[in-house]
């Protein structure tokens, strides 16, 4: 069922009411090992996942995890998930978004909706990904004001239309990295094209290890997060200045604290 990598793409998947886990992804890794011999021993009610007890010994069942470890190791180090050493942004401060609450933001709230426009340039695209990537940097290293860095003044100004909430200040003082095996990876950065309104526009994937569900009922089990985010340069730098969640899927690349989309 699980296939022999573990991917969840075993010759038995697709007859299955629900598609086996794919236990390289990095949801895998928050498992203990405990976890893993109390499935394989008893199985998992509501789903195809049937009980080993009685045909697989401890040792055996030992040795299962042990080869599920190892695969999942290769799979954690193939991962775009970058920390700390990705986000090197200049950040934010609270005064300066205090000083941005002082001046309305646009009319028309953001939501990453506009189509239109060509493709992009190659060194465009570049820059592009290149945000990309350090935005999920600093989620992943937990530093809130190098990542609000990222976003456009009008973007914070509809994130925090009052300054700063009490909940920024609070997580601002100090990064708090996400263990190794929680971090976001960046998937992909595709559809990049530049608006008709000389913005740029991209469609971006990650995955999200604290977004899977063993929920036997759930409608999707993917741990895969998609936003469409628009881009607009301000002094040679593009910064985020809309974001739209896909529907059914969370997106993280969401302004935290923000209203709406």
């Amino acid at each position: 069922c699980h296939g022999p990598g573990a991917k969840g793409d075993g010759p038995s998947a697709g007859s299955l009411k629900q598609r086996p886990a794919d236990l390289t992804g990095g949801h895998s890794l928050m498992h203990t090992d405990d976890d893993y011999a109390y499935w394989i021993e008893n199985g998992i009610a509501g789903t195809d996942m049937p009980a080993f007890a009685g045909k697989l010994g401890g040792d055996q069942i030992r040795d299962v995890i042990a080869y599920v470890r190892s695969l999942q190791q290769q799979a954690l180090l193939a991962r775009d998930a970058p920390g700390a050493e990705g986000c090197t942004v200049t950040p934010r401060s609270l005064d300066e978004i205090s000083e941005l609450a002082k001046t309305p933001p646009p009319a028309e709230p953001p939501n990453a909706t506009e189509t239109g426009g060509g493709p992009v340039d190659e060194a465009t695209r570049d820059q592009i990904v290149a945000v990309a990537h350090e935005m999920v940097a600093c989620a992943n290293a937990g530093d809130i004001l190098r990542r609000l860095a990222l976003y456009s003044d009008d973007r914070l100004r509809f994130a925090y239309p009052q300054g700063p909430t009490s909940a920024l200040e609070a997580i601002a003082g100090k990064p708090i990295p996400v263990s190794e095996v929680e971090r976001v990876a960046l998937v992909s950065v595709d559809d990049v094209r530049r608006l008709d309104d000389g913005r740029v526009g991209a469609r971006v994937i990650v995955d999200n290890p604290t977004n899977h569900s063993h929920d036997p009922n759930a409608t999707s089990t993917t741990q895969q997060e998609a936003a469409r985010l628009i881009f607009v340069q301000n002094d040679g730098r593009w910064l985020v200045d809309e974001s739209h969640r896909e529907e059914s899927q969370v997106n993280a690349t969401r302004v935290p604290g923000s209203t709406g989309n």
